[in-house]
C-alpha cells in the first residue's frame, strides 16, 4: 500500500513526505488533538499506531477507569 500526504490512519493525518532514519522510513503525522509525531511506515500500515502518545495514554486510562 502506498502512503500519501493527507491520508488518515485512525486519529493521525500524514502531513508531509517520509524521511529516513537509519534504514527505516518515518512519516510526519498530526493527531486529531493537534500533537505531531513521526511514525514508522510499517506501524502506520499495520495499524499499530493510530494516534499520538498523549491520546494513547488517555485512552488506556479511560479504559482502566471504566
Amino acid at each position: 500500500m502506498e502512503i500519501k500526504v493527507f491520508q488518515r490512519f485512525g486519529d493521525l493525518k500524514v502531513t508531509g513526505q517520509f524521511y529516513e532514519q537509519g534504514r527505516l522510513n518515518f512519516w510526519p503525522c498530526e493527531c486529531k488533538c493537534g500533537n505531531y509525531r513521526g511514525v514508522e511506515e510499517k506501524r502506520l500500515l499495520s495499524g499499530k499506531i493510530t494516534s499520538c502518545v498523549a491520546c494513547e495514554v488517555k485512552r488506556k486510562i479511560e479504559k482502566i477507569a471504566h
